[in-house]
């Protein structure tokens, strides 16, 4: 590949940073420099290799953004505003049973364990957070230990960071705007139904604020556990695929053992979204089996986007 031909390749670079294809030894051999366009030799030391997969094989060649991704914003905000629209959705009334004890527990004191904003911070905040370290540690460490210039790190962190961010978003709006949509279909009430109806024998009809009893009727499935399931695990797939490719593509690792820590670092963010979900069930707003679908609901949305998303960057 001439020097030509490869700052074409990186101004005509396809939105989202889509990978180039594999080179062979004899385009290695007359690959030109990233920076300089000069043509050089083959890769004789690992620094160089590296410096090869880096920019063929993670595409630090492509460009970070492109007017391409206004249609994504665009998708992002769409479906946030279609979320916000169906918040108004009444749900379907389903009758109660007066000696269903499953529907008997007393209203939580002291409100939720898990507040609205906190849910927010952990779905969306905490993501972006460790992300955001992850990449800055990574372009603070890889020109130093793999010998790959820092613009182009500096390249791959911003699209990384960019097209993670979008695909976060996508993820959690797109959970919560389903699991409000079925909310409102399925009806079923909460274990603490009855302590909102406060059912009055002589009227034949709930007598608790109205507010009150319709949220009641929202239970399935929780959309505490729906939105950080989908938030936690956009981060763990991240800590599992990115960093990994991150690692072969800069040969910063290839022990045993740090392959190991890409399957036990991206587990924990899981125990955080079970955190959130048990305590829905801690203060009886939502039975096991909601907490189970929106925990399922969330994962599956955010294994979706990353396919069909954040896997294309």
């Amino acid at each position: 590949m001439s020097a030509e031909a490869q700052l074409a390749h990186e101004r005509n670079a396809v939105p989202l940073g889509l990978r180039g294809p594999a080179l062979s030894g004899s385009d290695l051999e007359s690959a030109s420099d990233p920076l300089t366009g000069t043509p050089r030799k083959a890769a004789s030391t690992p620094a160089s290799a590296a410096l090869q997969r880096f920019v063929h094989d993670c595409g630090a060649g492509h460009r970070w953004w492109t007017p391409w991704f206004v249609a994504d914003y665009a998708a992002v905000l769409a479906v946030g505003g279609a979320w916000l629209g169906v918040a108004g959705l009444r749900p379907f009334e389903r009758p109660a049973d007066l000696t269903d004890t499953d529907l008997a527990h007393p209203i939580y004191p002291g409100g939720n364990i898990v507040s609205s904003s906190m849910l927010t911070f952990i779905s969306v905040g905490v993501p972006l957070i460790v992300g955001a370290l992850v990449l800055v540690a990574a372009a603070i460490i890889a020109p130093r230990a793999a010998g790959v210039p820092a613009p182009l790190v500096r390249r791959f962190t911003l699209r990384e960071a960019h097209t993670q961010a979008l695909g976060l978003l996508l993820a959690v709006l797109l959970t919560s705007l389903i699991t409000d949509v079925v909310k409102a279909w399925a009806g079923r009430l909460r274990p603490d139904f009855l302590a909102r109806c406060q059912w009055s024998a002589q009227l034949q009809a709930c007598t608790g604020d109205r507010a009150v009893v319709e949220e009641g009727r929202r239970s399935f499935p929780s959309g505490h556990a729906s939105a950080s399931a989908a938030g936690m695990t956009v981060l763990a797939v991240f800590l599992g695929t990115v960093t990994a490719r991150f690692v072969d593509c800069t040969a910063l690792a290839s022990t045993r053992a740090s392959r190991a820590w890409r399957v036990a670092v991206p587990a924990l963010p899981l125990l955080l979204a079970a955190f959130v979900g048990i305590s829905r069930t801690q203060q009886y707003v939502h039975h096991p089996t909601d907490v189970i679908a929106g925990a399922a609901l969330g994962v599956v949305v955010a294994l979706l986007v990353h396919v069909g998303y954040v896997h294309g960057a």
